[in-house]
């Protein structure tokens, strides 16, 4: 699926005609690839092109990004979420940790390719 944001359009903008486009989508995975599985990481990797936009998704555990490449990225709510869109430039090497919560899509807004490793931290059962 893809979908452009229009020149000097706000986020907000955006990501109210990306959801009412996109509002049946079914639940797919969060990245195109997983990379590592085992019990304590789930390792997955996101490429996506200028204008594509990755599955509807559910962070069910706290993750980390790391950004790889790109230039602008998009965070698109899923359809029952209150939350507004939001973007972000892309700098390669930055690593983000991100708590789990509502369903998203990741939408590339930029002109270059997107890709990023997604770590999903399993929760230990020897708390």
């Amino acid at each position: 699926m893809t979908m452009k944001i229009r020149p000097d359009e706000p986020i907000e903008e955006f990501a109210r005609r990306f959801r009412a486009e996109h509002a049946e989508a079914p639940l797919g995975p969060v990245a195109n690839k997983v990379l590592v599985d085992n019990d304590r990481v789930r390792i997955w990797e996101l490429s996506l092109e200028p204008g594509e936009a990755s599955s509807l998704h559910r962070h069910d555990l706290d993750y980390m990004v790391i950004l790889l490449d790109g230039d602008r990225i998009a965070g698109i709510p899923g359809p029952a979420s209150t939350r507004g869109g939001r973007a972000a430039d892309v700098v390669p090497g930055r690593v983000a940790y991100l708590k789990r919560g509502d369903t998203e899509w990741a939408v590339n807004i930029g002109d270059k390719p997107y890709r990023e490793l997604l770590i999903e931290l399993k929760d230990s059962s020897s708390t």
